[in-house]
């Protein structure tokens, strides 16, 4: 069980959006599971959206973030330059934002939390390796 942050106000009643890049995949699949955890147990509102890798949808998508009056956003970053219009709009609107994967160009005041594919893709790896070796073992034999 992880402790809040020393000093943080209460969080019940708030709503955090997040916009992954596309729901088919499993890292965005884990990242929407670890979110609506957090925020089951510390008693948040999390709003899940699905872009489906679309810019236009994604662009919508902020904005109607913004348009529920959410108190932050994750957003989930494919392309700098995307990220950088979509960034622009949430700070505009007082929002507070979480950039993961690829900062956005030309922005400010926001944090970013980029994964490390290096070990991502050796826990991928073992995880497929895992899965298919008894099947492998079952076509040798």
């Amino acid at each position: 069980e992880e402790e809040g942050v020393e000093g943080a106000k209460p969080i019940e009643g708030t709503q955090i959006g997040y916009i992954g890049m596309d729901m088919k995949l499993s890292y965005f699949q884990s990242q929407t599971l670890a979110l609506q955890r957090i925020a089951d147990r510390e008693g948040f509102k999390a709003i899940m959206l699905d872009p489906q890798f679309v810019t236009e949808r994604y662009i919508d998508q902020v904005e109607t973030l913004i348009a529920q009056q959410v108190d932050g956003i994750f957003l989930s970053v494919w392309e700098p330059g995307l990220g950088a219009g979509a960034v622009k709009k949430i700070q505009e609107n007082g929002k507070k934002l979480v950039v993961l994967h690829v900062p956005a160009a030309d922005t400010v005041q926001f944090h970013t939390v980029v994964a490390d594919n290096y070990k991502a893709g050796l826990l991928a790896g073992e995880e497929a390796a895992r899965k298919a070796l008894p099947k492998i073992r079952k076509l040798i034999k």
